[in-house]
């Protein structure tokens, strides 16, 4: 009947336990991870701006069907810059690949799942980051950090540091919330054992007295009702402590209060509103992400620009350029003249676009949006003394902007493709990822800006009717 009884209060605090992880913990490790790729991004676009890492030509080419941990083995010194570009391009796909596609829940983050993404996370020792670790790779971008920031201008060091603090915390985050969800998948997965195994009577209860025997005996009938999973003899060990063992009850008692939720004391005004100031600083994390893409997209489409200035030009432009510039005495003309979608006509409009003049002011831009990752900008100092509708609008503004920015670059890329000789567009610099990139960062900041309003809406409604949540 005791027996009875423990199943029924496991069962009940796995369902309560299923509902709190999917409330509270998943949304800390999607954040944790969209945090982790951001910061890491920071990092290897400034290593590469710095030419201490290069960019893999195969990158965009690999296709990702399922999370994996990249190659893990070691390498030498002589392999160190081919492998580590290599490996940290694999992983950020595979970061790319998880915070986009892949759905986090009690049902699929198995025990197989959750070992993943705790080697995923601890890929690089971002915690134990040194120039002697015995990890090649982490041991390989310590080395790299630490040439940055013996030589490199302050600014850069500043985001070195940032990025890599932010990489810890979000480590930190990720991995506590997996050891959550490990705890949980370990006591379902007892639960079936028993219901589905013991349950049976295949397993004689008095080899309980013979642990040895006792799991071999589990084994066997194991393997007729759960063939799907693995199966894991350290918790069948366990279901024996609990179930015969010499304290069944300190054994129980351990098992629920893995489990339990803990009674968290109400929320203050205040904590709401501190958290209300986390989520527009989620969004600018977001927002900042987009500085690195950006610049990247500045300078490539710079150079597809000048393939086009140096095609072959035709005799009747080689004329209007002569006299504009000689009879005219007028400077040659930058601006290109290209199509895009109005959303809100839902019609095609051309648009007339000063080329060096706007790459100028979209660098500015990308500049600004990189300086958000350092703490001690200036512009991130303001941000911390701004009250929080002055925050929103910035974001709000930066989005609207950036936004801009985007769809212009991604009409002068049409253009550019249209325009340059058939003979010089395999000489063009891919713009897609980086585009794509972008578009992401900002989707994402608006989506944090939109959830801001929301519950900054729905707060003051209760505040209104005499509510307290």
């Amino acid at each position: 009947m005791a027996e009875d009884q423990f199943i029924i209060t496991l069962e009940d605090a796995l369902e309560k336990r299923s509902v709190y992880l999917d409330n509270h913990v998943i949304p800390r490790i999607r954040e944790g991870f969209r945090t982790y790729h951001a910061a890491f991004q920071a990092l290897t676009n400034i290593m590469v701006r710095k030419g201490l890492l290069a960019e893999d030509p195969y990158k965009a080419d690999q296709r990702i069907s399922e999370i994996a941990i990249p190659d893990d083995t070691s390498f030498t010194e002589s392999e160190k810059d081919e492998a580590c570009m290599i490996r940290l391009a694999a992983f950020d796909n595979q970061l790319d690949f998880l915070n986009q596609y892949v759905e986090l829940s009690p049902e699929n983050l198995d025990l197989r799942l959750i070992k993943t993404l705790v080697g995923l996370t601890n890929y690089v020792r971002w915690k134990q980051l040194s120039e002697t670790s015995t990890h090649s790779l982490t041991r390989a971008v310590a080395e790299y950090l630490g040439r940055m920031k013996r030589d490199s201008d302050p600014l850069s060091v500043s985001i070195v540091n940032d990025s890599h603090d932010q990489l810890v915390q979000a480590t930190d985050k990720v991995i506590n919330g997996l050891r959550l969800f490990a705890d949980y998948r370990k006591e379902r997965y007892k639960l079936d054992m028993r219901n589905k195994v013991l349950s049976k009577g295949g397993v004689d209860p008095r080899l309980a007295a013979h642990p040895e025997q006792f799991v071999q005996a589990v084994r066997k009938e194991f393997a007729k009702h759960m063939r799907n999973q693995p199966f894991a003899q350290d918790l069948v060990l366990q279901i024996l402590e609990e179930d015969h063992g010499t304290n069944t009850e300190e054994a129980r008692r351990q098992a629920l209060d893995r489990i339990s939720i803990k009674e968290e004391a109400p929320k203050s005004e205040n904590r709401a509103e501190k958290s209300f100031r986390s989520m527009l600083e989620e969004a600018l994390r977001a927002l900042a992400a987009g500085g690195a893409p950006l610049e990247s997209i500045i300078s490539r489409t710079r150079e597809n620009y000048q393939l086009l200035k140096l095609r072959q030009l035709s005799v009747g432009e080689r004329l209007r350029k002569w006299i504009n510039r000689v009879v005219q005495q007028t400077e040659e003309n930058d601006t290109l003249t290209v199509e895009f979608f109005n959303e809100a006509t839902s019609s095609r409009q051309n648009e007339s676009i000063p080329f060096e003049e706007f790459c100028t002011n979209a660098m500015k831009k990308a500049k600004l949006s990189s300086a958000l990752q350092v703490k001690g900008s200036t512009v991130s100092r303001k941000l911390h003394d701004a009250s929080d509708d002055q925050f929103f609008e910035f974001i709000h503004k930066n989005i609207e902007e950036l936004g801009l920015i985007h769809r212009r670059f991604n009409s002068i890329d049409t253009y550019l493709k249209s325009e340059i000789p058939r003979d010089q567009r395999s000489r063009m610099r891919s713009i897609h990822s980086e585009l794509a990139a972008l578009k992401d960062a900002l989707q994402r900041a608006n989506k944090k800006n939109h959830a801001y309003v929301a519950k900054r809406e729905e707060f003051e409604q209760m505040k209104r009717l005499g509510i307290k949540n």
